[in-house]
């Protein structure tokens, strides 16, 4: 089965937009990471060495303008098939929201972090796995709490899934106060679940259903 290359563009009002990859952002996405590259970088999971090309940092990779139109085709691909959903998280320019909604275009919002759906399975388990991170000038604002509730709601509603679930590192407790804020559950720890610059590391796993989702909007 074949799945839109694009995911919808979701829109938080007066907030923010999650928006499909562009080969337009190269530039501004390329400055984006190269300032925030230092913060992301203690709970960034990374390959581990000696994978060569297959292993190169996404911080790398989006500096290189030869590699961007590779970027957002890859994404392009894992969203057709099915396997992920990826979206830029932006936020309005100085004026943006006093124009009518017609005419705010949030594609053209300015790139301050990211949000994907990856490892998708589908049939039995329906389930995917999420991640994320914004600008740290935008950090403590409540603004990644809205994004992962947009994504939550549709990947748990018109996206079809049944499960999703977010691996954390125990030290990052601004990423597990998102999920927690957004109803999801914690399920444990997970040994060596991923790899990132300092090597392998245990990880807690927090997990919501479409289910909860169901209730805790009803409530």
């Amino acid at each position: 089965m074949r799945y839109p290359r694009r995911p919808p563009t979701l829109v938080v009002p007066s907030a923010l937009a999650l928006t499909p990859w562009r080969l337009a952002d190269r530039e501004q996405w390329s400055e984006l990471v190269r300032r925030n590259e230092t913060w992301l970088r203690p709970f960034a999971a990374v390959a581990p060495p000696g994978l060569g090309q297959l292993g190169r940092a996404a911080a790398d990779a989006a500096r290189d303008s030869t590699s961007w139109p590779a970027i957002v085709r890859a994404q392009e691909r894992r969203n057709r098939s099915g396997e992920a959903l990826g979206w830029i998280l932006r936020v309005p320019a100085a004026g943006a929201l006093a124009l009518p909604a017609e005419e705010q275009r949030p594609e053209r919002w300015r790139p301050a972090g990211q949000l994907s759906i990856t490892a998708i399975h589908r049939g039995a388990s329906m389930s995917g796995t999420l991640g994320y991170w914004i600008d740290r000038e935008l950090a403590g604002r409540g603004l990644m709490t809205k994004a992962v509730g947009a994504a939550a709601r549709y990947a748990l509603g018109p996206g079809g899934l049944h499960r999703l679930e977010a691996v954390i590192h125990p030290a990052n407790q601004a990423s597990i106060a998102v999920v927690r804020r957004c109803g999801f559950r914690e399920e444990g720890l997970r040994a060596g679940a991923l790899h990132t610059s300092t090597g392998w590391q245990d990880h807690l796993v927090f997990a919501l259903t479409s289910e909860e989702l169901g209730a805790s909007m009803g409530r």
